[in-house]
């Protein structure tokens, strides 16, 4: 007989490789993959109901309601949300976080290769990407996704100048894609008992390139955020008692983000993406209806960022709601505290629970912590 844990690490590495998938494909296999994983998950069929996850779902459920009458194809949107308030943490799976790493480092590999590779136009690859990825909006991202290999300059003076947006064409999909599958690298690397330096060094290096190519803005203060949080013990900072491990970050980290600075500054200027992105949430809060204001149900307006989407998706109560099941998901499991405060960052110019593509990587990725962690159980059930 298959053991379950045989099962458990066949439909999470296959999810994976779905993920990043061609186009069709991969739609088909995320959907047959999620099946089987929640009849895997709901097999004990148990569902924890408190007062805390009731009030979170009362409180999203109007948002539910008028999505279903208003935008019925945007209801897949909810399904992690709901069964993160009723089933998480999901400690029944068990994972092997060896094996869940070296798939999360081929996915890193292979799609910063294609990366660069496409970059250099590379006429195959690009046929393929434009017939198994293909993009409706290809055309607004093309111009800044290949390099002019002639032009001489040095490669600080290409960060920004060029966005490389690989096989997702978009920039900010790729850099975003790219730190979450480092986010599952990370955390099941943390757990391993015998830990390779190199590999984590070279997996954080290929991390930083391929994010400063894409210049998402927000992928990369994700990055620098959730590694500092993670590393850095900020009161025996204060205390002038630093680590190794926390030198060497701060070394690492934060000329980068000194260099970032001028770019996150000039980010809303207002012909720039982060003072429209915020117009339009703006304009959202000062005309809207007060039922469309507290309870949502609108999901066909470009906010183009977490935050904006989620308010418009379920209204101001709803949003309550969903940052109480965060903070739920924290109580449960203090290591969720760096993906946290990176998507804290993330939701001001990027989705993850929101977007269909990277709300699967985010999904695997609270499987991960969740998973074969005994340290969940006695602060479950103090929220139970």
């Amino acid at each position: 007989m298959i053991k379950l844990s045989t099962i458990d690490n066949f439909l999470i590495s296959f999810l994976m490789l779905a993920i990043i998938s061609p186009t069709h494909i991969a739609k088909i296999l995320v959907i047959i993959t999620n099946f089987f994983i929640i009849l895997r998950i709901f097999k004990d069929k148990k569902i924890f109901v408190n007062q805390k996850r009731l009030l979170v779902f009362f409180l999203i459920t109007p948002g539910i309601l008028l999505t279903a009458f208003y935008s019925p194809q945007d209801l897949v949107r909810f399904i992690i949300i709901l069964l993160i308030i009723f089933k998480y943490p999901f400690n029944e799976l068990k994972l092997n976080k060896k094996l869940i790493m070296f798939f999360s480092i081929f996915i890193l590999f292979y799609l910063i290769l294609t990366q660069l590779l496409l970059s250099l136009r590379i006429d195959w690859l690009i046929s393929f990407r434009d017939i198994w990825y293909f993009h409706e909006y290809s055309h607004i991202f093309d111009h800044q996704n290949f390099l002019d290999v002639n032009e001489k300059g040095s490669l600080l003076e290409l960060i920004g100048k060029y966005r490389l947006g690989g096989l997702f064409h978009n920039p900010n999909v790729l850099g975003l894609a790219v730190l979450l599958f480092y986010f599952i690298f990370d955390t099941c690397y943390s757990r391993l008992t015998r830990k390779n330096k190199f590999i984590n060094l070279l997996v954080i290096s290929i991390t930083i390139f391929s994010l400063l190519l894409t210049f998402s803005r927000t992928a990369i203060a994700g990055f620098l955020v959730y590694n500092m949080v993670k590393h850095i013990n900020f009161k025996s900072l204060i205390q002038f008692r630093i680590n190794k491990s926390a030198i060497l970050i701060l070394i690492m980290f934060i000329p980068m983000g000194l260099y970032m600075l001028q770019y996150y500054v000039s980010a809303f200027d207002y012909r720039e993406s982060g003072y429209l992105k915020f117009e339009v949430l703006i304009n959202f809060l000062k005309n809207s209806n007060l039922s469309t204001l507290f309870f949502g149900g609108i999901h066909n307006l470009s906010f183009d960022a977490e935050l904006g989407n989620w308010i418009g998706a379920v209204g101001l109560l709803g949003f309550v709601g969903l940052l109480l099941l965060l903070r739920m998901v924290l109580v449960v499991n203090k290591t969720f505290l760096p993906f946290l405060t990176a998507l804290i960052f993330l939701s001001i110019g990027n989705t993850v629970f929101y977007g269909l593509l990277t709300a699967q990587i985010a999904l695997i990725y609270l499987f991960i912590i969740s998973s074969n962690n005994e340290a969940n159980l006695k602060s479950r059930k103090q929220i139970e």
